[in-house]
């Protein structure tokens, strides 16, 4: 009984094995719907704006370096402004003097502006989010099946009850 039970314990890690990567998933999606809904709210487009300024940003514990562009460009009541990039760059992409369209918020286009396109691809996101969720959803389906397996077999082996 006592080997029974241990073997029911390794299934059971091959189904917790599976949550962690569905939950990973599903956490990666709920990342993108928000990321999306920010976007949402960038409804202006600019067109032929230039890179005015381009700042080196340290980043995280390595202190790895990110850029930041800034942006002049006309706003929709034709105000010219200066607007900072929410995005950051491994490289510098967009050096100055670069010429790009920008999608910015109108409400607050100084803070909240990106280069149309130039961010991380919905569609790649969307669907490692979705394979890596899918691999979770598997790896429980075939632990479930095991455990289940295993115990309908445990029960017709005559006085495994």
């Amino acid at each position: 009984m006592g080997g029974s039970s241990r073997i029911n314990e390794n299934h059971w890690g091959i189904v917790l094995f599976g949550l962690a990567f569905l939950v990973f998933g599903l956490f990666m999606m709920a990342v993108r719907w928000f990321a999306n809904n920010d976007m949402a709210q960038l409804s202006a487009t600019a067109d032929d704006v230039l890179v005015v300024k381009v700042e080196p940003e340290s980043r995280g514990r390595r202190n790895r370096t990110v850029y930041r562009p800034y942006f002049r460009l006309t706003d929709k009541d034709g105000n010219e402004i200066v607007a900072k990039c929410m995005d950051t760059y491994p490289t510098n992409v967009y050096p100055e003097g670069t010429r790009v369209t920008v999608r910015y918020d109108p409400s607050d286009p100084q803070n909240r502006a990106v280069v149309e396109g130039g961010g991380y691809e919905s569609e790649t996101t969307d669907f490692l989010s979705l394979a890596v969720a899918g691999f979770g959803a598997f790896w429980i389906a075939v632990g479930l099946l095991v455990i289940l397996v295993r115990r309908l077999i445990a029960k017709a082996r005559p006085g495994g009850a």
